[in-house]
């Protein structure tokens, strides 16, 4: 059954439940609009459908902001431009150790495929934003970036403006997967879980679609996070939009 609840507009009531031990943050939780900073006690698991479009000036319950503890990473949701903006601080970064990136992010366990817009025009190295996967259990990540960066730079025709899929594999480093130049600050992104097979997609308009890379990770944990993120490792910082985040569980 279709209703409004919370920030965004679901397509079934039923649109998660909550580990038995563990505590839900209610509608009551605490927080400032302009700069959100939960504190790891937001743990529903998202199992079922859901849009987020901002249009109330907040996000949902089961979403938990870090700001890295460092409060020039912000987060604003704009209910008038129905939008959320991430900003990542000067010498931000999301590497082999430093894991100094601002992320907003919801827990699952379900196969699922997420979407969504982006406004972001990098102009300096090593600026990134986008969607990932975290593994909650190997602290493992892998995730899908608008972002400048000269790591790229491996063939005549190509350029640091560019989308890339990166991974984190501890004791082997960073996994550089395939990149494409892309010079638009408007861009649609897709991640899609299926078992341990994770794959990106990316489209200028949200209808055309081209996967950009599939990605096998053996073992990977059934319950993972979500997450949304931007760095820079500039001494300026870099800010990101994000518009209509969907979140979509597969049979």
């Amino acid at each position: 059954m279709a209703g409004i609840a919370g920030g965004g507009y679901y397509l079934y009531r039923y649109y998660s439940q909550s580990n038995t031990d563990q505590t839900i943050v209610g509608n009551d939780q605490q927080q400032d609009d302009n700069n959100q900073n939960t504190t790891g006690t937001n743990t529903t698991i998202v199992r079922s459908d859901f849009t987020e479009n901002f249009r109330d000036g907040k996000i949902d319950d089961w979403w938990e902001w870090n700001n890295a503890n460092n409060d020039q990473n912000v987060m604003n949701v704009d209910y008038v431009k129905e939008e959320l903006s991430m900003t990542a601080a000067a010498s931000t970064s999301q590497w082999t150790s430093d894991d100094t990136a601002p992320t907003l992010g919801f827990l699952t366990d379900q196969d699922f495929l997420v979407e969504a817009k982006y406004i972001f025009d990098p102009r300096v190295d090593y600026q990134h934003g986008g969607v990932g996967l975290f593994d909650t259990n190997t602290k493992e990540w892998i995730r899908f970036s608008r972002s400048y960066d000269t790591h790229a730079l491996q063939g005549q025709y190509d350029i640091a403006n560019n989308l890339y899929v990166m991974e984190k594999r501890i004791g082997e480093g960073i996994i550089k997967y395939n990149h494409a130049n892309f010079l638009d600050s408007v861009v649609y992104m897709r991640m899609q879980r299926k078992g341990n097979d994770v794959s990106f997609s990316y489209s200028r308009d949200g209808v055309k679609w081209e996967e950009l890379d599939h990605v096998t990770k053996e073992n990977l944990s059934k319950e993972v996070e979500v997450y949304l993120f931007a760095y820079s490792t500039a001494s300026t910082p870099a800010k990101i939009v994000f518009k209509n985040i969907s979140f979509s569980v597969l049979d």
